[in-house]
Order: structure tokens, then sequence, then C-alpha cells
């Protein structure tokens, strides 16, 4: 599985980020997150050498120009829809997209189907009706169940749970809040240990290959 960070709001955390070789950094675009980021942040971040790190919109029912104009900006990012975008607004800008669905039981995922042109499905924790930024789980047993493929895993994941989640085989593993001192505030102790764990579940996984 390859790592995203997310809700990158500081440009010092995205260049050490950057540096640690995180696959992907998400920008939320959404005035009701602490940890939304403004267009002139992304200007600022776009000034960056990505390397090797894909940048990702996070966006949450945008208008059509909202969605052009970051692109604008960022274009090289993947678009990430967390809210009741259609699949035919989602793939209208000719991007990649990653689609998120909120999960509370296992009849949500049938929902996964309407959006057949994502480049890939993330599954969320849905609670009351929202999803994402709970910093909680869900059933993860559910997605052995259904036997999820290509899907990117997000929802309450951090360094006590990094292998559980690592261990159900995601194409991604998506963190926010668990690489975090408070709401929209990452830590560096933590990404820093997340990622240490991370690499050392993955050499575990080579080195298992290999006999």
């Amino acid at each position: 599985p390859k790592i995203k960070f997310c809700g990158m709001n500081s440009l010092e955390l995205c260049k050490l980020a950057i540096e640690l070789e995180v696959n992907y950094l998400g920008f939320i675009l959404y005035s009701r997150s602490p940890r939304n980021v403004s267009f002139d942040f992304l200007k600022e971040v776009q000034s960056l050498d990505f390397q090797n790190t894909q940048p990702v919109l996070v966006l949450v029912n945008p208008n059509r120009e909202d969605v052009e104009q970051a692109l604008e900006l960022m274009p090289q990012a993947i678009l990430q829809f967390h809210g009741d975008e259609s699949e035919g607004f989602c793939k209208s800008f000719k991007q990649p997209y990653w689609k998120a669905i909120g999960i509370s039981d296992d009849s949500d995922f049938s929902y996964s189907a309407h959006y057949s042109s994502a480049e890939k499905i993330l599954y969320d924790t849905k609670i009351d009706g929202s999803s994402g930024g709970t910093g909680k789980a869900f059933d993860w047993n559910i997605l052995k169940a259904i036997q999820a493929k290509n899907f990117v895993l997000a929802g309450g994941i951090n360094i006590h749970n990094l292998n559980e989640a690592l261990k159900l085989n995601p194409a991604v593993i998506d963190i926010n809040s668990g690489i975090e001192c408070s709401p929209g505030k990452k830590s560096i102790s933590l990404m820093e240990q997340l990622l240490i764990r991370y690499k050392a579940h993955e050499r575990s996984e080579e080195h298992t290959s290999e006999l």
C-alpha cells in the first residue's frame, strides 16, 4: 500500500513529508473543515518540488468554478470528491479522481458501483450521515467480507491500528487526524513515528515475499 497524509496546511510540513517520501499529500478545500486551505496557500505549495509525491485536492460538493480554479493552480493534482457529487460531475474535469464513500454498514458499499470512472474509491467512516474527519474507524471486517480491491482506506488510522489497516491491503492508506496533536495541527513526531512503522511493515512484506 501507498501512504497519504491528508489535511496538510503547513508549507514546512509539506516539505518534510515530501522529503520523507510520502506518496500523496491531501489539501482540503472545504470551509467547514479545521484543515481548510485557501487558494493562496495552494499557490505557495505549488512552488515546492513535489518530486515523487502526488498532491490530492479534497472537495465537498464544490461548484465547478472552484474545482477549475484549484486545478489551474495545481494541474497535476488528483481530485478527491467527498460529498454527493454525481459521477458525471466528477469525471467532467477530465482529471483522475477518487470518490469517497462513507461507510456505516455493509449496505453503503453499493454506492461505489455508481463511480466506475473513478481511479480509486475511498472508504471513510460515516457517522450521523457525515463522513470524513471523524477520527474514528469503521468496522474493517466489512472490507474482508466484500473482498474490496484497489481502494483507499481512510478514517481513524493512527500508529496503534496502522498494521491492522495495512493487512487489509488497500491501494492507499489515508491518514489525517492520526498524525495530529489537535484538530488541524499536524505533529512532526507523529508523522515520523507513523512512517517508521509503515516502512517497517513494508520491509517485512518484501522479506516475506522473497521467502
